[in-house]
Order: structure tokens, then sequence, then C-alpha cells
């Protein structure tokens, strides 16, 4: 069940937990809509507020900037999208969601190193499709994975064999781009964010990406070195961490419940469509 919050023309605050669906469209239920375009009595999803510390003006403002966002990117109908390249991105962009942390949080894992940006161009996918891709997976998560209104994700960032210069250009845009996204569209979505395995120049990435975080986010995020099962085993069952990273799930990546569901839902939009993908090269 979705919970809103809902500001009155006097400035008081309601709670809504009926079950509501994300909509760029306003309902103004004869209600006059004020200058950003929505009504004054525009329901706004208690993660804002949270995130905005209670401030209903700030939280108002981001709402309608994320709105608004939904409408121009078409992130609504987003998963009904046939997606042609879907193979050939989970192939040269490792990353995907395996089993839940103590808490119940989904896990996302994603393993920059492992990225080959060549592949991709070569499949036809450029840096707009990998974000559109990225908000993809996104919405899959929160709208058919976990639908709660308030949960979270553990991100889980595996750096091993980064270069400092896979940190340049394209892959350096990609990052930049996603983390405003997150941060603009999706607050208060972040559980834990852990960065396995950080080289000794990631203070140097770390500049540019964190000030394009919420202070709240900025928080969550531990960097760890080659040692960090002890850290990672305090949230996640060791039996649900990947092997890959030194755990005991030989159940992982593309091979997780979690992917099989979002493969199964891609390839399903493709048969419906009368659409295939391209052989992956």
């Amino acid at each position: 069940m979705a919970e809103f919050a809902k500001a009155g023309s006097n400035g008081s605050v309601g709670q809504d937990s009926s079950s509501a669906s994300v909509s760029a469209t306003p309902a103004t239920n004869g209600q006059p809509l004020l200058d950003d375009g929505y009504p004054g009595d525009l329901e706004i999803p208690i993660r804002y507020i949270k995130g905005m510390e209670g401030d209903m003006a700030e939280a108002r403002r981001r709402w309608v900037e994320t709105l608004k966002w939904r409408k121009s990117y078409k992130v609504d109908t987003m998963l009904d999208e046939p997606q042609l390249h879907f193979d050939a991105i989970k192939k040269y962009y490792p990353h995907y969601v395996s089993k839940r942390a103590k808490n119940g949080c989904l896990v996302y894992y994603e393993i920059p190193g492992e990225t080959d940006l060549k592949k991709l161009r070569e499949n036809g996918v450029d840096i707009d499709q990998l974000i559109r891709h990225y908000i993809y997976i996104t919405e899959f998560i929160w709208r058919r994975l976990d639908t709660g209104e308030e949960s979270k994700l553990l991100s889980i960032m595996d750096l091993r064999g980064v270069s400092l210069a896979q940190f340049a250009g394209e892959v350096r845009e990609y990052m930049v781009r996603a983390a405003k996204l997150i941060g603009a569209h999706y607050p208060e979505r972040s559980f834990k964010i852990f960065v396995l395995n950080a080289p000794w120049w990631f203070n140097m990435v770390w500049k540019v990406l964190s000030p394009l975080m919420h202070a709240n986010t900025r928080a969550k995020v531990v960097v760890c070195g080659a040692t960090y099962m002890d850290k990672l085993s305090e949230l996640i069952d060791i039996e649900s961490i990947p092997q890959d990273i030194g755990g005991r799930d030989a159940n992982y990546g593309l091979k997780s419940d979690e992917e099989v569901a979002l493969k199964e839902h891609v390839y399903k939009v493709l048969a419906d469509s009368n659409l295939y993908q391209a052989p992956t090269v």
C-alpha cells in the first residue's frame, strides 16, 4: 500500500495510506492549479517528505519535478516497452538483483570493471540507451519485485579489476547521469551502498559522485578495500552472498529468481509485440 501525505490549503499535513499509483497527470478534483501546474492538495509520497526532512514546500517541488520527468521520459509506460538490446546490455554491463538482506531489502550488485562499452556500441547500445535501461530495471524493482512505498535497496558495487582509465569519458558520464537521476527521482530508496575492492584512486571518483547525492545518501556509503566480508555478512546472510564475492550462493547473477523474473517479463513484452532481439555479438 502506497503512503502519501497531502498538504491542505492551511498547510497542514494529512496521511493517506490508500493504494495509489504514480501518475504524471494531475488529478484536479475541481482544485485550481498552482504555478507548478498541479493542484494545491497534490498528494506527496512520504519518501519525499522524509527525504526533505519534513519541508513540505521542498518535498512538493521535488515531487512535481519527478512527475514532469516521468511524463517527458515516458517512465509510467516504460515496462511495456520492447527491450531490443536487453541481452547485450546484461552481457556487457554486469549488474543484477539477487536475494534479500537480513532486513528484507532487495540486494543489487554491479561490477563496473567488467563493463565493455566497445562491445555495447557494437551491439547498438549508446549511453542514452544504457541510462534508459538503468531506469527500466529501477522501475521493475519498485513496481514488480518490491512495491512497498518505503522499501529500500542494498547496493553492492564491486570495483575489482577497475582501472582509473575506465572512469574517464563515457563511463564517468554514465555514472554521473545515473547518480543524478536516482538522486533526483528516487529519494529514500537506498538502505546502504557498499563499495568493495575500492582502489587507491577511488577518492578522486568519490569527489565527483558524492556532491550529486543527498547528504542522507552519502552517509549510507560504506567504502571497503579487499577485506569486506565481516561487514557485508552483518547485513546479508552468508548463504545469500554470491560466491563471486566470497559468499556461498551459487544461484546468483542472471540465475537469481529476481533476474529470471525480469528476463521473463522482457521476453513476454517482446513476444506480445512480435519483436525479437538481434543476436548479441
